[in-house]
């Protein structure tokens, strides 16, 4: 654990996928006022936003943003992104060919999570991630780092501080049914979502006095007319469930900075540059709040 005297602020980054990137645009925000954290804890993207900063691998958050783009560039990443896709539904199609085309690979797949255990083996995501993070351990790293998993022995939140930063961010982002759970420090882990969407809370668990959230996950808006299967009342209400949860533990935070991404799909990484942006509007929205925290501690 972190020394729990000296830790003063933490920056909570959430899961949301795509929407994720808007941390970049929040970053962006604190580094052009020299908002620098004591800790920073992520989950899912959060976790590998996170990771990606407190690296300190690039030049500043623009040099990181421009090297986001080229991964979801790359071969590796397209790969996964295309089944991401696939099975949020693509809105771009552009006719009823490929629209088609799109929803007998989304039956397929769906198939293949009903009958399998996962979709993506965790060594393909470990292959993206290996293209921007270092081999290092966590510990290792100049700015403090942790990241939240479930672990499905136990039920319990997992804080992984120590050890492999990669297999840490990899144990963060394993959604359940799409990627294999990861084997790890005696754990079976899967994303951290599923027990701590905005970690504000293992963020104070970890010392941090005041802790800086950032929330990009969606929010339930669907009607009541439009569900019209058990499986759509189903999937409804487990929304609901977590968006409560969420709620509830983001309430520890001093805090809670929101960019408005909720209503894109989780699946669209190629809207980068508009996440940034509502990143970094949401952040100049809760300026006055930020800049007087970290003015009661320096």
């Amino acid at each position: 654990m972190f020394n729990f005297f000296k830790k003063r602020i933490g920056l909570a980054l959430g899961g949301g996928a795509a929407r994720g990137l808007a941390h970049l645009g929040v970053l962006k925000v604190f580094e052009k006022f020299n908002f620098i954290p004591d800790l920073i804890v992520g989950t899912s993207m959060g976790a590998i936003v996170g990771a990606a900063v407190a690296s300190k691998n690039f030049k500043s958050i623009d040099d990181l943003i421009s090297k986001f783009n080229s991964i979801l560039k790359s071969e590796q990443f397209e790969k996964l992104e295309s089944q991401f896709l696939a099975l949020a539904g693509d809105k771009k199609a552009k006719n009823i060919l490929q629209r088609l085309k799109n929803l007998t690979k989304k039956i397929i797949l769906y198939e293949k999570i009903l009958n399998d255990s996962f979709l993506i083996p965790i060594s393909e995501l470990e292959k993206v991630l290996r293209l921007f993070l270092p081999y290092i351990d966590i510990e290792n790293l100049p700015v403090k780092f942790a990241t939240v998993s479930l672990d499905l022995n136990s039920g319990k939140r997992i804080i992984l501080n120590r050890g492999s930063l990669i297999k840490a961010v990899m144990a963060s982002c394993a959604i359940p049914g799409i990627f294999q759970p990861l084997n790890y420090q005696g754990y079976l882990l899967i994303d951290g979502g599923w027990i701590e969407k905005v970690p504000a809370i293992s963020a104070k668990l970890l010392g941090a006095k005041k802790v800086i959230a950032v929330d990009v996950s969606s929010s339930p808006k669907k009607e009541f007319r439009e569900l019209k299967s058990g499986i759509s009342f189903l999937i409804y209400a487990d929304e609901i469930t977590n968006n409560e949860l969420k709620n509830m533990q983001i309430k520890i935070a001093d805090v809670v900075i929101s960019p408005l991404v909720s209503n894109e799909v989780w699946a669209n990484f190629r809207m980068i540059d508009d996440f940034v942006k509502a990143g970094e509007s949401a952040t100049f929205e809760k300026i006055k709040e930020i800049k007087k925290l970290f003015k009661k501690f320096f």
